[in-house]
This record gives structure tokens, C-alpha cells and sequence, in this order.
């Protein structure tokens, strides 16, 4: 189901443009994201950025507007591998991310709004934990089996980095078993 207006919240883009604008109107506390330019309308300002002397070594991820399940994905170091056929969304990528086991994930959070004045949200206590298959490694930036959590994508992986034992096997994990990992190696999970 589809509520009226998602859209500017549920596309790569739109949820650029509108974090924008938040962040013009209050300020840094929306400067929870990466430096974003949704193409080809802001081309010529992410090319003054990645021609910047100060900024050349940075690395840049590119995601198509119109795709999911990691589609279209490119992970770039070199103006020159920018390439893009739809609009898309470049954004500078975080090259030291947090890992476990060596390997890139994210977590899939449920949230549900069920009023917008005032606000009303309910977060649902499970979510999915996806991890990359193989060690993340910034040398081989084409590997997208080393920089996409995306399980359509890693589920074609021949072999998993991530090995079987006491937290789980494979490329998904329930948050119970994040916390049972985080909570056996020391880390804070609240």
C-alpha cells in the first residue's frame, strides 16, 4: 500500500533534496549523511568538487534513482569512471565503515508513521542485518561483493566470508543476533 506523497521520501533523490532543505532550514542536525548530488541537475557542482585538489582522493558511489536490489551501482575514485544513462543519485562514500568480521553491512530498520501532526511513529523491534560477502577492501572498488550489503546481490556469491558459528552464517542476520554479537565483543548496542 502507498500513502499520498511517499515519494518524496521513499526515492534516492527526492530524499537528497529534502534533506537539503532541511538542512538549510535547522541546521547541523541534519548533517547526518554523506555529500550528495542527484544527477544530471547538480553535474557541474560534483564535478568542481571531485576536481578539487583537496578532495581528488576521495570515493564516490553512484545509485541509479529508478533501481533497487543494488541495480546499476558503480563505486568510483576517477572523474572519468563516472558514468550514468538515468538520473542518479553520487554520493561521497565512506571509505572506513564500521565492520564485522571484516565485511560491510547495514541494517534494515521498520518504522511505521501513523500520524504526521503531531507525529506518530512505531518502530518495529526486529529488522534484517545484510552484510557484503566478501572482506571489504577499497583497492577493488569494482567488487561489488565487497562494497553492496544488497542480498540480491550476494546471494549469487559462490563462497561467504561470513562463516557459521555462534551469531549466524551467511549474508542476514535478526538484530537478536547483532546484539548477541555486539554484546559479546564489548560493543555498546542501544
Amino acid at each position: 500500500m502507498h500513502f499520498p506523497k511517499t515519494g518524496l521520501l521513499c526515492t534516492k533523490d527526492n530524499l537528497a533534496r529534502q534533506i537539503k532543505k532541511c538542512q538549510t532550514i535547522h541546521g547541523s542536525i541534519y548533517d547526518f549523511i554523506p555529500l550528495t548530488f542527484n544527477l544530471p541537475n547538480e553535474y557541474k557542482k560534483l564535478i568542481d568538487m571531485m576536481t578539487n585538489t583537496d578532495l581528488k582522493q576521495r570515493i564516490w558511489i553512484c545509485k541509479p534513482n529508478d533501481l533497487s536490489r543494488g541495480r546499476g551501482i558503480t563505486i568510483i575514485n576517477n572523474i572519468n569512471d563516472l558514468k550514468y544513462d538515468q538520473q542518479s543519485v553520487v554520493q561521497e562514500y565512506i571509505s572506513n565503515p564500521h565492520l564485522i568480521r571484516g565485511t560491510k553491512w547495514d541494517m534494515r530498520i521498520y518504522v511505521l508513521i501513523s500520524q504526521m501532526s503531531p507525529m506518530k511513529l512505531l518502530l518495529y523491534k526486529e529488522g534484517i542485518v545484510r552484510f557484503s560477502t566478501d572482506r571489504y577492501d577499497n583497492n577493488q572498488l569494482k567488487n561489488q561483493y565487497s562494497h553492496l550489503t544488497n542480498s540480491s546481490i550476494n546471494k549469487y556469491h559462490q563462497t561467504t566470508s561470513m562463516s557459521s558459528g555462534t551469531y549466524g552464517s551467511g549474508i542476514k542476520w535478526s538484530f537478536e543476533q547483532l546484539r548477541v554479537y555486539c554484546r559479546d565483543n564489548g560493543i555498546p548496542y542501544e
